[in-house]
């Protein structure tokens, strides 16, 4: 082997054993380093199309200026004992009375009063009720003026000579109907039964 070659085995030889030399054994990781600051907002996105208007709803139906209801509860502790004038002669009787106060009501209207019965029916006022079985009476009446609804009720446990109570023994639930004299005259002579509560309702709905 000449001395080219015999350096070039030296020099192969010291290459493969420095490169084998320097690599050791994997150190362990390192600490973990400090956050970083937080990156600038980004630039704010644009402003989405708007939506379509809705179609606008159906007009409802007008209302008959010339008709007003009202539904009240009188409770059967409300009613107060008061004389009560008779018709065309100077003698009183004592009913059981509740005033219903609206400014609504005018002596100018005319006024319809419904009770609702113990099986639910709207039964138009005056009512007169006779008891087969003792005889009794039961009565029930209103009158009205501008700004007030009287309701009187009495009880005559016989025709004569019985016992006067002047409150029903429950609660009583009453719609009132007030419209022109005129509307009322237009009922009448169409043939709708004012005493028929859903008879009104309807007629006057209709117009």
């Amino acid at each position: 082997m000449n001395k080219i070659t015999k350096l070039l085995a030296v020099l192969a030889l010291a290459a493969s054993t420095t490169l084998w030399s320097c690599k050791g054994d994997t150190g362990e990781t390192g600490p973990k380093g400090d956050k970083g600051d937080t990156g600038a907002a980004g630039a704010a996105g644009i402003n989405g199309t708007n939506g379509t208007n809705g179609k606008d709803g159906v007009d409802g139906k007008d209302g008959n200026a010339n008709v007003e209801s009202y539904s009240f509860t009188v409770k059967s502790t409300d009613w107060v004992k008061s004389p009560v004038a008779g018709i065309g002669n100077a003698a009183t009787s004592d009913w059981g009375k509740y005033r219903f106060a609206h400014s609504a009501i005018t002596a100018e209207k005319f006024v319809m009063v419904y009770v609702k019965s113990n099986d639910n029916y709207l039964v138009a006022l005056p009512v007169n009720i006779t008891t087969n079985m003792n005889g009794s009476v039961e009565r029930l009446q209103f009158g009205y003026e501008t700004g007030n609804l009287d309701l009187l009720y009495r009880l005559d446990t016989q025709l004569f000579g019985g016992e006067a109570v002047f409150a029903p023994n429950y609660d009583l639930n009453f719609e009132i109907v007030l419209t022109t004299k005129t509307v009322a005259t237009a009922m009448k002579n169409g043939g709708v039964d004012l005493k028929n509560y859903n008879a009104v309702v309807n007629y006057l709905s209709a117009q």
